[in-house]
């Protein structure tokens, strides 16, 4: 090995071979000598250190055949001039033990990296490009699909021995990496903080400690065809970034997929990726008017938290928000508003779909004049197929669906929704409706409870329809509070709430064929004396009635004057969707049965969706026979299901026939009991 630390020192024309290591080491600290025209080969280790703004001049001017490592150990610095630094073997190092800088003083100055090469960074090494505006750099590296360019640490093993990255300073000028690899950094493992844009194509971002890629320039970079993931933050990261991002594999990232942050105003372009088994949300902190297209234009698959975080703002043009995978959540941060000014925009939201809000937000439809129309369409199914809209924390509150004046009518519906955990601010409705008339169906509005003062659904203007929907454990039910308020309930179900329906300033309310029971203080109440609620034909818990005192001996759920009670059921409704799926009867075994007679037990159900549905229904006898069956029965079909046959003892038997439908809460009361003895 020759051991050089003379600053004066000439190396040329000589065949430096068969040293145990370096063929030729220099002092970094050391002045760079010249070294022309010279042969490295078979030395233990690298051929030489060398500085980084000689790197051309050293690999133009030398031959390296067979060394122990076929590359340069460099030591970083400012490189202040165009730089090629190309592949001299089949396999070919660049090992950096110090910092480099790439900038000029007023003109660009380029490094471009040839296909093949591997760049490794020592411990707290970084690659910055660039410096300030008036000091630009840029980073060409273009490798292929046979010769990528890799850069990566000494260490891959260690992570507190990693890298620190490749950081794109403002004075960068526009980089392009394609088949890059890109790895085992302490920091992100590229940091765009570039206006000009930056493209990275064809590329692999893996195993940094923080995040794979973080943009905070305000350009619409490109970032397309790569694979981005096994980071230990986000894959992507935004700060006020609105880039390209296109047919991607973001995948295993500890974090978010793509967080695209709070300080980005822009929408990014965010289609044709897939995203796949990323530890928290795919995607996080979403423009709302953008989720249409991120939701139905990429794939996610393998999800370990599937959903999406949507920030708030305003919907502005017609909108699917689909369910691409089971158990998929929008988790809202912010309030949403659904219209479009001097024109329309309607929500629609796929069956099955859950919405979680963030403490006290709400989903606004409409806004503040007819001009502004929105509209929502929440069509959900049986089972699990509901769409919930609930609240992020178990222990908080949302603020609720607030049906805005603007709300297109005709064009909003929510059907078979479970709506629960709202009335947050100022203690409103889970729905809150004011000037306007949407119908809402086969819903379950419950459990907004908050200091016992929410309710579950509010009017302050308007002649909304509520038809078949559960009405179960809130402060108030019900509560109407303005002359032009006219609500119609019909064909529900009104139960454990702290009062079921009051009404105040001259509401018209109807209330017809519903079941109104178990409240805690009146099923009705009325503040004014004109005009007289419509409550006829409802079941009120009991055969007797209401109680009130012009109904002696009634002892069903209270209800105060100035309402009209006449006709009540002396029985209750069967409530859809509390008995959306029935047994109706059974069929065998019956009666008086012979000692050890062959048992065949059937029962007839029926599903009283108007959609097919599956659910399993359960026939039991005794404690020793239990029989489940899986029932796909078509809408408003009745079938007849055979169980499993048996022989029975000597002795009396019960017999029990109930159903049971996977994802509903409000449990049927279907279970039909029959006895039979042998």
């Amino acid at each position: 090995m020759v051991d050089v630390n003379n600053k004066n020192t000439r190396i040329t024309n000589s065949k430096i071979r068969y040293s145990a290591k370096y063929g030729v080491y220099f002092d970094p600290s050391a002045n760079y000598p010249v070294v022309l025209n010279n042969t490295f080969a078979n030395n233990g280790s690298y051929p030489l250190l060398t500085w980084a703004s000689k790197v051309p001049e050293v690999i133009n001017n030398n031959a390296f055949i067979n060394n122990g490592i076929q590359g340069l150990r460099v030591k970083g610095e400012r490189i202040s001039q165009n730089a090629f630094w190309k592949r001299c073997d089949s396999v070919w190092y660049y090992d950096i033990i110090s910092n480099i800088d790439v900038y000029g003083d007023g003109a660009t100055v380029n490094l471009q990296i040839d296909s093949g090469v591997s760049l490794r960074f020592r411990k707290n090494t970084n690659l910055d490009i660039g410096l300030g505006t008036n000091q630009p750099g840029k980073l060409i590296a273009i490798g292929s699909a046979t010769k990528p360019i890799t850069f990566t640490g000494l260490d891959t093993l260690n992570a507190e021995n990693f890298w620190d990255g490749i950081t794109l300073k403002n004075g960068d000028r526009g980089s392009y990496f394609n088949n890059c690899r890109i790895t085992f950094t302490q920091d992100h493992c590229i940091n765009i903080i570039t206006d000009y844009i930056v493209t990275i194509v064809n590329s692999i971002v893996r195993k940094s400690q923080e995040n794979g890629i973080r943009m905070s320039g305000y350009n619409r970079h490109n970032i397309t065809y790569n694979q981005i993931g096994e980071n230990n933050e986000c894959g992507i990261e935004l700060s006020v970034s609105c880039p390209i991002i296109t047919n991607n594999l973001i995948y295993k990232n500890r974090m978010f997929g793509i967080d695209v942050g709070s300080g980005t105003t822009s929408i990014p372009f965010i289609f044709g990726n897939t995203f796949s088994e990323n530890e928290s949300l795919p995607i996080s902190r979403a423009d709302p008017d953008s989720i249409h297209s991120i939701i139905n234009n990429n794939t996610f698959v393998n999800s370990k938290k599937p959903g999406i975080r949507v920030r708030s703002g305003q919907i502005s043009k017609d909108a699917y928000w689909r369910r691409p995978e089971p158990g998929w959540i929008y988790y809202i941060d912010g309030d949403i508003d659904v219209y479009k000014v001097d024109g329309s925009a309607v929500l629609t939201i796929e069956a099955g779909a859950t919405l979680k809000f963030d403490d006290g937000k709400e989903l606004r439809i409409g806004h503040a004049s007819p001009d502004n129309k929105g509209a929502l369409k929440a069509i959900g199914g049986p089972g699990l197929n509901k769409i919930v809209f609930t609240a992020q924390d178990p222990n908080e509150y949302w603020g609720g669906l607030y049906f805005n004046d603007g709300t297109i009518d005709t064009a909003t519906t929510l059907k078979y929704c479970i709506i629960e955990k709202g009335g947050k601010l100022n203690y409103d409705g889970a729905i809150e409706i004011d000037w306007c008339s949407p119908t809402i169906e086969r819903c379950e509005i419950r459990y907004a409870i908050r200091e016992g003062r929410s309710k579950g659904i509010k009017i302050n203007h308007g002649n909304p329809t509520f038809n078949e929907c559960i009405i179960i454990n809130n402060s108030i039910g019900i509560f109407a509070d303005h002359a032009n308020a006219s609500p119609n309930i019909y064909n529900s179900l009104i139960k454990d709430n702290k009062n079921g329906i009051i009404c105040e300033q001259n509401v018209k309310c109807t209330t017809n064929f519903c079941n109104i029971e178990s409240n805690d203080s009146f099923g009705v109440v009325n503040l004014d004396n004109d005009p007289l609620i419509n409550a006829r034909y409802n079941w009120w818990g009991d055969p007797t009635g209401p109680t009130h005192w012009t109904n002696p001996g009634g002892s069903g759920d209270r209800v105060s004057d100035y309402v009209n009670y006449s006709n009540f059921s002396s029985s209750p409704y069967l409530i859809i969707p509390a008995f959306d799926v029935s047994t109706e009867s059974i069929i065998a075994p019956k009666g008086i049965l012979l000692p050890d007679s062959l048992i065949q037990p059937k029962g007839v159900v029926k599903n009283r969706f108007d959609e097919p549905v599956s659910f399993t229904v359960t026939m039991k006898i005794g404690n020793g026979y239990i029989n489940n069956k899986t029932v796909n029965l078509g809408a408003n079909n009745t079938y007849t299901v055979t169980f499993d046959t048996c022989h029975l003892a000597k002795g009396t038997y019960q017999v029990f026939f109930y159903t049971n439908l996977a994802g509903d809460e409000v449990k049927t009361n279907d279970t039909i009991i029959d006895t039979i003895t042998v």
